[in-house]
Parts: structure tokens; sequence; C-alpha cells
């Protein structure tokens, strides 16, 4: 299967080397061709960083501006509709991945599924790793990272899963897109399956870890996640 991973960067490039060295490792470790493509920004201070990081890690880039977050993501789409894949996997800059991650999918793959996701995930901030179970029963949702969508729902939405005005509720705004085309999005707990993705939380990030209050319980870290310098 061909993969493409679509990432928009914005500074932590120290972050996002680390990350990106997951996601190869992860590549590694399966079967799967992985595609990287990101999308920088003109004026993150980090541009030299993120440039180098993405040379070394054989990630295909382009330029658009940061804001408003919507836009970006759709100019990442359409970046990632000049080259050959089966499914777009969406992620963040700042989300790491196990090192047998990519086996979660098989399911998909083999049943040939238009949209599925991860019910929950894992967050890591300070030396502490975190488990949130997710949006739960009110929004009936998958989390945004690591959700894998058939080409053919990005072609039905013409690469446009995104409101280009917005820069919050980012994975509700690709939700409610693929549910108005006539998708029906699929996704599981992370937690059952025994595979991990950590989202990195620092500053810089969209959602602070404090806003997720008593919902998330700290968990023991991996020692996978060592390796890779957290």
């Amino acid at each position: 299967m061909r993969i493409c991973i679509a990432v928009n960067c914005w500074k932590r490039s120290a972050l996002t080397k680390a990350v990106f060295k997951s996601w190869r490792v992860a590549e590694s470790n399966s079967e799967h061709t992985i595609l990287i493509r990101a999308v920088l920004s003109p004026d993150d201070p980090e541009i030299s960083q993120l440039t180098e990081a993405c040379f070394h890690n054989d990630v295909r880039f382009t330029l658009h501006d940061n804001q408003p977050m919507g836009a970006k993501a759709n100019a990442r789409s359409r970046f990632c509709s000049e080259w050959e894949w089966d499914y777009m996997m969406v992620m963040g800059s700042d989300d790491l991945i196990s090192p047998n991650f990519f086996d979660a999918y098989e399911h998909v793959f083999d049943t040939g599924m238009d949209a599925w996701g991860w019910a929950d995930c894992y967050f890591y901030e300070h030396g502490k790793l975190y488990y949130w179970p997710g949006y739960g029963a009110r929004r009936k949702e998958s989390i945004g990272a690591g959700r894998m969508l058939h080409r053919s729902v990005l072609e039905c939405c013409n690469w446009h899963l995104w409101d280009d005005n917005i820069s919050r509720n980012m994975d509700k705004s690709c939700t409610d897109t693929m549910r108005a085309h006539g998708f029906a999005p699929q996704y599981a707990p992370m937690r059952l399956e025994g595979h991990m993705l950590i989202d990195v939380k620092d500053d810089v990030s969209i959602t602070s870890l404090a806003s997720f209050g008593d919902t998330i319980r700290e968990v023991q870290s991996p020692a996978w996640l060592k390796v890779m310098g957290l």
C-alpha cells in the first residue's frame, strides 16, 4: 500500500525531526511505502531548520501561510494530489508513533475503508505521558491525527476537507465535510489495539494539555519513547 502522510509544520524543528524519524522507523517495520508531504510557512522563524529536517528524511514540501489553518490544510491536500498513493494519513508535526504503528491499519487496507481513525490518543509533556479517551459519545468522531483517508474521499471532496477560514475545530470541520459528501468515517480506540500515537505538548501547541482537565490520566511511558530523545 502507498500511504501519503500529510503534515503542516510550524516551529518546533527539533521535535519535528524526531517525529519524522518515528514515522520512518514505523515504515521500516512495515511492508508499505510511505510518502511524507509537508507544508511549511515562509514566515516561520525556524524555516531553515525545518527545511533541513525535510531534506534529511526524504520529505517533499511546499510553502503556504500558517493562518488560517484550514486554508493551509487544504493547500496540503492539493500538494499531496501531485503524487500517486492509495491513502492519505493526516498527522501533526508533533505526533510521534510507535514502531509498528502501521500494522494497526491492516483491516482498513484489507477492506478498502473510505475513512478511518482513532477514538483516543496519548499526550506527552514535561517528561510525563497521559492517556486521553477522545471526544466520546458527544462528538462521535475520531481525533484528527492518524486519520486514514482513501484517495477517493479527497477526490470526491475536490481536495477541500476543511473550512478555509478556521484555525480551530479542525477535526470537526473535516468530519462534517466527509459526512456531507456521503462518507461515514469509522474509528476505534488505540488503547485496545496496543499501538500508540503521542501528541507532544508545549507552549506552541494549538490546544494545551491543561485544557483537557480531568479527562486525561497519567500512564507509563514506553521504552521506545526514550529512543526518540524524549
